[in-house]
């Protein structure tokens, strides 16, 4: 049996235990403001106990160490090099200004559920808080199941905060910006090519810096997905479903074919000094475009139209197939490289929405 004492403004459980000294030891614990919070931490220690058969003490670990010890042995070795920069941005940011000093042992779940209303309240945008919870839940999971650091983990009831503004829709390109920036980059500009897959294909900014000629076939019409391009490295796609098939037509097989032409001119051009390369998008030089040449084109669109990115032609395609009503959601969901149908339509839900109030209307002409 457990001793349930109140210190203060807290409870703890103490807990009598042999160690491997073969002697008896007594331990206490901090249970939570509650007596039924100290009795539910202590029949955590009882199933840790059970399951191994020893009793593992909560290490004096901060959160701020612990932190740093999760990005750089589970986040680093297991998730893409945007995630771990991602994570550890947050951790550094939000985690540890919050509660980076305190010990790992001491968090409660309505202090991390109130910080995270906190964070709502002041004006983080629902996607981070969406990520910050992913990361709570992520870590301290870890510091039960393979650090042994608690017994308990205390995110993994967290609920995410209510946001009430209605699904956005994503920005497009209009018929006449298209127009405009088709004209400027051409053919013999360096971002023809990246222009005009990202246009007719949906696929994503990496994955296209990352293409080489062997993932095209020009006679089948078809683009290989199987690596993105982050910073000067090529990484695996950000999915399993972003590893896929592209298919295209006949005007993005013949701005391909202007790509190598042009990458052929150049060779001549620049003789020994051109740096040969695989790549589809390359440089007047030869050397592999990186998302730092995308950025002019950032510019661009912020000089002309107030706004857009590279990432609005994904935007662009994927609205254009769902409003002409002859593509099902599940291939535009395929093609974009999307986990789930589901993700397609949260982030095209007016589109959708105008499709399914159509749908509604063709079902009245036959009812």
């Amino acid at each position: 049996m457990a001793t349930f004492v109140k210190r203060g403004k807290k409870w703890f459980f103490i807990v009598s235990y042999y160690g491997k000294d073969g002697k008896r030891h007594r331990h206490e614990e901090p249970g939570g403001a509650t007596k039924e919070e100290a009795q539910k931490a202590f029949r955590a220690h009882i199933r840790q106990a059970d399951a191994t058969g020893e009793y593992i003490k909560p290490e004096n670990i901060t959160v701020a160490d612990f932190m740093a010890e999760w990005l750089e042995k589970r986040v680093k070795e297991n998730n893409k090099p945007a995630t771990y920069n991602l994570y550890s941005q947050l951790v550094e940011n939000h985690i540890n200004e919050a509660f980076g000093s305190r010990l790992l042992r001491s968090i409660r779940t309505r202090e991390l559920q109130d910080w995270l209303l906190e964070l709502k309240k002041e004006g983080a945008a629902q996607s981070t808080v969406k990520v910050v919870l992913a990361l709570l839940r992520g870590s301290f999971k870890w510091a039960v199941a393979n650090r042994e650091y608690i017994l308990i983990n205390p995110a993994v009831n967290l609920t995410m905060p209510r946001y009430d503004k209605a699904p956005r829709a994503p920005a497009v390109f209009t018929q006449e910006e298209l127009d405009s920036i088709f004209a400027f980059y051409s053919e013999g500009k360096k971002l023809f090519i990246p222009i005009r897959i990202a246009y007719y294909t949906g696929m994503r900014k990496g994955e296209i810096l990352a293409l080489k000629w062997p993932d095209i076939d020009l006679f089948g019409r078809s683009i290989t997905v199987s690596r993105t391009l982050y910073g000067d490295a090529a990484n695996a796609p950000k999915t399993k479903s972003s590893y896929r098939q592209v298919s295209f037509g006949q005007r993005l097989m013949n701005d391909l074919v202007k790509q190598k032409h042009w990458q052929e001119s150049n060779a001549e051009l620049w003789g020994p000094d051109y740096i040969p390369s695989p790549y589809v998008c390359t440089r007047e030089d030869g050397s592999q475009m990186t998302a730092n040449d995308i950025r002019a084109f950032e510019k661009y669109c912020k000089v002309h139209f107030g706004g857009h990115s590279f990432h609005t032609f994904r935007h662009t395609h994927a609205t254009r197939l769902i409003a002409s009503g002859r593509f099902p959601l599940e291939y535009v969901a395929k093609r974009l490289g999307h986990s789930n149908i589901t993700t397609t339509a949260n982030v095209y839900y007016s589109v959708t929405k105008d499709e399914a109030r159509k749908a509604a209307d063709k079902m009245e002409d036959i009812l």
